[in-house]
């Protein structure tokens, strides 16, 4: 049997502006980064590339899906970006919606369980996600086998690419966290 490497990619900066006709899209900066990752996931042998269903993370993975032939881009809503926990303080605190944050958690456990499986069979798997911060945190939080609670506790660059490999055991590795020597210091960009 041979072991599944998982690449996390957060997608590139995007318009926060909801007023604007673009929102939810890569600005040109993103564009920049995401052909940035993309060069820099080109140099392992990718065999599947998923994506998030929210528009940053889709445009970010076609730029990604361009770097490699024969393989199409597979969208999950799965994926999408949430909260996998917050102290209930805040939730009073901020009036957020406690059954939104627990539908968001199981949502992202179900992403973890059939994502993070182990390859049963000979030679080796590389699978890209491309997603969002808060569940790239989960997703490292459920990884290490650290409480989720420590979601907040990991910073994570846009178009940064974090590494877990799943041996055969089902056991995680994280290989790297947020890396972004793919991109120009001054290109880097964390919101």
């Amino acid at each position: 049997m041979g072991y599944k490497y998982i690449y996390l990619v957060r997608h590139g900066q995007y318009n926060m502006d909801k007023a604007s006709e673009t929102y939810g899209s890569l600005t040109k900066l993103g564009h920049y980064q995401a052909v940035c990752a993309a060069k820099r996931l080109a140099e392992y042998p990718v065999t599947a590339i998923h994506s998030s269903s929210l528009n940053r993370a889709k445009e970010t993975a076609l730029s990604i899906v361009e770097k490699f032939s024969g393989i199409s881009l597979k969208s999950h809503h799965l994926l999408k970006e949430g909260l996998p926990y917050v102290p209930n303080v805040i939730i009073k605190e901020r009036r957020l919606d406690k059954y939104a944050i627990k539908h968001d958690k199981e949502r992202m456990e179900k992403a973890f369980n059939g994502f993070f499986t182990p390859h049963k069979i000979e030679g080796d798997k590389h699978e890209v996600l491309v997603c969002h911060g808060n569940i790239i945190r989960f997703f490292l939080c459920k990884a290490l086998d650290v409480p989720i609670e420590a979601w907040t506790k990991f910073e994570i660059f846009e178009c940064s690419i974090s590494v877990i490999k799943i041996k055969p055991d089902g056991r995680c590795l994280v290989q790297s966290f947020a890396e972004v020597g793919h991109i120009p210091l001054e290109k880097r960009s964390i919101l």
